[in-house]
């Protein structure tokens, strides 16, 4: 399927275009790599390669699922949902969830290929994908290895803002924390965050609720204020005014916000589907 590749097929290696799809429904465009000369009636290991956040399997992936190949394994490299040539709505959507899930999918089509070690399956997570990677061989115990290389702690970055002094060199300019609904991703970073600052949150009943009831995870939170809010609410966060909108989204009591300033409004969607 792909056609743009940043390195050149090495002449030992075959590629093949694949097409599968995760447990969302979504379809998943992959390549398979793997030495010509490969004997298919016996078992291989097995890598997946995830490419950098953002990119796709003829970049990054490409040059490693060639190497590999060469070197006895089989190889599967993919394009994220949202990404490249894999399926998903609306383009470039950002799901560490979705994300996650695809390195399982993958182990899924591994596994069901007759001359691939089921024993033997690894994942390589380049830069962002390392996070993905690794939250994947948490909870999927089929993976057996991972291998990571990231050039910094992309979960810093995506939970303070691209690390911990920026959050404490801006604490007193912060007036609150507004949470549009009750996915891990948005609420698990809570605790981290907590630690640097001593403001109200604001969520509705349901993610409210959902915060409340992981006592042991959210130790920092008892003394924390939590403001349960509702769609149509509006209330202010210093020179803010926020107003919640009611959203469709894979959970209940979704919402996006409206936040209006003395200079304009900006939308902040949250997810919705």
């Amino acid at each position: 399927m792909g056609t743009n590749y940043i390195a050149p097929l090495h002449k030992d290696v075959e590629r093949q275009s694949i097409l599968y799809r995760n447990r969302y429904g979504m379809d998943i465009a992959a390549d398979l790599y793997f030495r010509k000369d490969a004997d298919l009636s016996r078992q291989h290991p097995a890598l997946i390669v995830g490419a950098p956040y953002g990119g796709v399997k003829e970049q990054g992936p490409c040059v490693y699922g060639s190497e590999l190949a060469r070197r006895g394994f089989v190889v599967l490299t993919f394009d994220q949902s949202f990404m490249g040539q894999s399926g998903g709505w609306p383009r470039n959507l950002s799901s560490p969830d979705i994300f996650t899930e695809n390195f399982s999918a993958a182990v899924v089509y591994l596994g069901l290929q007759p001359f691939v070690d089921r024993e033997k399956i690894g994942v390589v997570g380049i830069c962002g994908s390392g996070g993905f990677a690794l939250s994947a061989a948490q909870s999927d115990t089929r993976i057996k290895a991972v291998a990571t290389a990231s050039m910094y702690d992309m979960s810093a970055a995506v939970r303070l803002g691209m690390d911990e002094d920026a959050i404490r060199q801006n604490k007193d300019r912060i007036r609150g924390i507004v949470i549009t609904h009750g996915h891990e991703d948005h609420i698990g970073a809570l605790p981290y965050v907590m630690r640097e600052l001593d403001v109200p949150i604001y969520a509705t009943s349901l993610t409210a609720g959902i915060i409340e009831l992981k006592p042991e995870e959210f130790d920092l939170l008892y003394n924390t204020q939590i403001f349960t809010k509702k769609a149509g609410d509006r209330f202010r966060l210093g020179c803010f005014e926020v107003e919640m909108i009611h959203v469709n989204h894979s959970i209940a009591d979704s919402v996006a916000l409206a936040i209006r300033t003395r200079i304009g409004m900006g939308i902040h969607p949250g997810y919705f589907k």
